[in-house]
């Protein structure tokens, strides 16, 4: 069967109430000319049981579960699978999960949907314990409305121009950026962009934590390189041919199982880490694994103390007011002592600079250990 849209998701361990939200209320739209594809990019074991379940109750939904553990979150990566693994159809959409969709939205964008156009629908942001599920879409208006900054939550284009230019970079990872940089290269090859908000038509995103560029878990300066990348990469097509492909078995996975520690990270100074992983990668031939690992001997103590409570309190509090300040131990800021996340950023950049010289990897960060797996 042919249609008129593709809807894709791409997840990694969220809640199977948000989700059965979303899908409820496509399920509800009073035009059906679309078929969904949700991705489960690596959720844990758990996860991927009760979301494949839930996912499978909808006859308009195809479950495709990708083994990418340990793996950086690649929103990019993830929606090129659901697209080369979606039902043929005439339009895309890549969405988010966390929205719920009025029961005329495909009618509605189905309305703006022009071969050289490229839509996107704003939405609005409903508040932390909003329960009210029952009165969205009659009428009355919830939350705060959205600016036209988040390209990705609902971003609509031909699916022939979408393949044109391989898809989303998969280039980046862990969070941001890819929705920019598609709607640009979808420019330069003649798409206009068109933002779409409705007040009869109203998309409204569920609250969850930030996940943004001040949470912690993402690298130092990682936004701000991967907008420098952007910048400096003007071609349209950006990936090989076989985007949106995924690997079905992992070698690095069984290294997991070794008792072994592999290479000790511990007595190498940070700034060695990136020419050691290289050395080791150099060393290695097509097919070896190598485990490395990293163990924060002072994790306990320092965390433990009375200076990082107090400082850990403050740094809540100037989060809280969007602070540019924060504070620091003498340790840290004397670079006497780095901890996981230190290590962390340093791999995270070596992966992302020799990642075609990687067949994978298997990166897992805890707060006093990291361990890194590699296959060449």
């Amino acid at each position: 069967m042919y249609y008129k849209l593709s809807i894709i998701f791409g997840f990694k361990n969220r809640d199977t109430v948000r989700v059965r939200r979303c899908l409820d209320s496509l399920q509800q739209q009073s035009l059906k000319e679309f078929h969904v594809c949700f991705v489960d990019y690596g959720s844990e074991d758990n996860v991927s049981g009760e979301i494949q379940a839930l996912v499978q109750r909808y006859s308009f939904c195809k479950y495709v579960h990708v083994p990418s553990q340990g793996q950086f979150w690649n929103r990019g990566h993830a929606l090129n699978i659901g697209v080369r693994q979606s039902k043929p159809s005439e339009y895309i959409l890549t969405t988010d999960i966390d929205l719920v969709f009025p029961p005329n939205f495909i009618e509605n964008l189905i309305g703006y949907l022009r071969p050289d156009r490229e839509v996107h629908f704003s939405a609005r942001d409903l508040s932390q314990g909003f329960d009210r599920w029952g009165d969205l879409h009659h009428g009355k208006l919830y939350g705060e409305s959205r600016p036209n900054t988040a390209l990705g939550l609902a971003q609509a284009v031909l699916r022939e121009k979408f393949e044109a230019i391989n898809g989303f970079d998969e280039f980046y990872c862990i969070w941001g950026v890819e929705d920019e940089d598609l709607s640009e290269r979808l420019t330069q090859i003649g798409v206009e962009t068109k933002w779409v908000y409705r007040d009869d038509c109203v998309l409204y995103h569920q609250w969850h934590p930030t996940s943004g560029r001040r949470n912690f878990n993402l690298p130092s300066r990682w936004q701000e390189f991967l907008v420098k990348y952007k910048e400096g990469n003007k071609s349209s097509i950006r990936n090989s041919e076989d985007w949106g492909t995924f690997k079905s078995e992992r070698a690095v996975l069984s290294k997991l199982e070794t008792q072994s520690d592999g290479f000790v990270l511990d007595d190498i100074p940070l700034h060695l880490i990136t020419l050691f992983i290289k050395q080791k990668v150099d060393e290695m031939s097509d097919g070896d694994v190598v485990k490395l690992t990293f163990k924060d001997s002072l994790y306990l103590s320092v965390e433990n103390s009375r200076l990082m409570r107090f400082i850990k309190k403050i740094n809540k509090f100037l989060d809280r007011k969007n602070s540019g300040l924060m504070l620091t131990n003498d340790l840290n800021y004397y670079k006497k002592h780095h901890t996981v996340y230190d290590y962390r950023d340093a791999v995270a950049y070596f992966i992302l600079y020799n990642r075609r010289s990687l067949r994978d990897y298997f990166l897992e960060v805890k707060q006093d250990s990291l361990l890194f797996v590699i296959s060449k």
